[in-house]
């Protein structure tokens, strides 16, 4: 508590079981919410935690986060050199007469990001950000590759959720999920999109997703 910084030093995730409450803590501490703290041997407290988080990893963490809220707080720093078995032992002992210069470089950055009051992505992590939020949320990517968004856009639920397989099906994905779990993601991206069950020519109601279609559609009439 009160810590500005926590540090995961080598992130990992052991698969499913884990990632909901991660996800969820990161999203909360993060978007400074209220947090109920259990304390050893004293009672609970409820505090704004004004921690930020550096992560430090080998490969990019699969965070399942629908909406891609998540995904869009993270500022990435992509680290391309490797030193393994070629280590600079003698490294800290060069460094040690710079620390006042260090010091200094890192105080004109610090006044730079307070002046802007965010950090700048650098550019060469644009790809990383988009590949974190595809593993983030993989119906985000469907819509960015198969589909068109606007108000004037308009698709049967069938083939939408057909359009999805095949995605799914392109992506080496072995399974695509149910229906209402897709409806529940599309919707979790896409806030504004609604369900409307028309009749068709026939007498028959058809559910529709309105606000979005698919890309070679023609925009709604209607």
């Amino acid at each position: 508590m009160g810590k500005p910084l926590a540090i995961i030093g080598d992130a990992r995730l052991s698969g499913r079981a884990d990632q909901h409450a991660v996800v969820e803590r990161l999203l909360s501490i993060s978007g400074e919410d209220a947090i109920t703290i259990d304390r050893k041997h004293r009672e609970p407290v409820t505090v704004q935690l004004p921690t930020r988080f550096m992560i430090l990893t080998n490969e990019l963490p699969k965070l399942a986060d629908s909406s891609g809220a998540l995904a869009s707080r993270f500022v990435v720093l992509l680290l391309t050199q490797s030193w393994l078995g070629k280590e600079d032992v003698g490294l800290f002992d060069r460094l040690v007469p710079e620390l006042p210069r260090i010091l200094h470089w890192a105080i004109i950055g610090w006044q730079r990001m307070r002046g802007r009051r965010r950090f700048v992505p650098p550019d060469s992590a644009a790809q990383a950000i988009a590949d974190l939020e595809d593993l983030a949320s993989p119906v985000a990517a469907f819509l960015r590759d198969r589909c068109r968004i606007g108000d004037e856009f308009r698709v049967r639920a069938d083939d939408l959720w057909v359009a999805w397989k095949s995605w799914t099906e392109d992506q080496g994905w072995k399974k695509p999920g149910i229906k209402q779990v897709f409806g529940k993601d599309l919707r979790a991206v896409v806030p504004r999109i609604r369900v409307t069950q028309p009749r068709n020519i026939m007498g028959k109601q058809e559910r529709y997703y309105e606000g979005i279609g698919l890309q070679g559609g023609e925009p709604d009439t209607h």
